[in-house]
């Protein structure tokens, strides 16, 4: 990209231009969604501005036009994966009960999976979160803004899985928080199986169908 064409992308944006404004918020999210990418293939402490401006087709002066440095980008991305993470939960789990639900329990969690699949905002960023996570124990400043991500994730599956599983007339035998906790520690390590080749499902439908049962 030419100095010009990313001065035109990412300059300041004019109140009365909503051509600008538009351009400058698809820069910010190629930025973040080639930050997400990056970090997942070399993590988030060797990930340099320069290798983010790249994968996003851009240059340096794009990045700085739009985050001061990698911690404040890291900041839009924790937003940005919140946004997506809880729509695609709402379509999972639209398209889930608009359906008839099969008789048989485990089916219905491994169908319920697929679709979840199927939505998944970002595939790498499972990985991207984990490196995320041993940089965050680094700098408290970006651990402060993954706490409370983390927590306004949770409090948002909490509130959306416990509607959609009232609706299917199902109700977890723990803790929905000890529920979502586990679910997303075996979908982590699920993701590693699966990018060295293992099978990525069993242990998350023995847990899933272990934990929830009929409403009585």
């Amino acid at each position: 990209m030419t100095d010009a064409a990313t001065q035109a992308a990412t300059g300041p944006v004019d109140g009365g231009t909503t051509g600008l404004s538009r351009r400058r918020a698809e820069t910010r999210d190629r930025l973040i969604a080639a930050a997400v990418t990056v970090f997942a293939r070399v993590g988030v402490d060797q990930a340099r501005v320069e290798d983010i401006s790249e994968e996003a087709g851009y240059t340096r002066g794009a990045f700085y036009s739009n985050f001061t440095d990698k911690d404040e980008l890291i900041v839009a991305l924790l937003q940005r994966q919140l946004e997506l993470s809880t729509s695609a939960m709402h379509t999972s789990l639209g398209q889930v009960l608009s359906s008839p639900l099969p008789d048989d329990f485990t089916r219905l969690v491994h169908d319920t999976l697929d679709v979840f699949d199927e939505n998944m905002p970002d595939p790498d960023w499972m990985l991207a979160e984990l490196s995320l996570r041993l940089y965050a124990r680094r700098n408290p400043a970006v651990a402060t803004h993954l706490r409370a991500y983390e927590d306004q994730r949770m409090t948002s599956m909490v509130e959306v899985l416990g509607g959609a599983m009232a609706r299917a007339g199902v109700r977890a035998t723990i803790p929905m928080e000890h529920l979502i906790a586990i679910a997303m520690a075996i979908q982590t390590e699920c993701t590693v199986q699966d990018r060295v080749g293992s099978p990525p499902r069993d242990l998350m439908v023995s847990m899933l169908v272990g934990c929830i049962a009929p409403v009585r």
